[in-house]
């Protein structure tokens, strides 16, 4: 499904996946008080999640050379 997603809208599928990390890192956030370090570890992992995935797409500069034809 992913895949077919990712052929139909790269930069749409990634932005989507890294605002479903950045929900979850919310989510785990929110249970620090109760879990401590254990939801301070998923919302590391979350939040590197969404950092990659945002890295994935392409700079703004690149997008307008590309089109410039450069």
């Amino acid at each position: 499904m992913l895949e077919s997603l990712l052929g139909q809208d790269v930069d749409g599928t990634l932005e989507w996946l890294a605002g479903e990390a950045r929900r979850w890192a919310s989510l785990h956030e929110r249970w620090v008080p109760v879990t401590g370090d254990i939801a301070r570890l998923w919302r590391k992992r979350a939040e590197a999640a969404e950092a990659l995935l945002l890295s994935c797409l392409p700079a703004e500069e690149e997008v307008v050379a590309h089109a410039a034809g450069n």
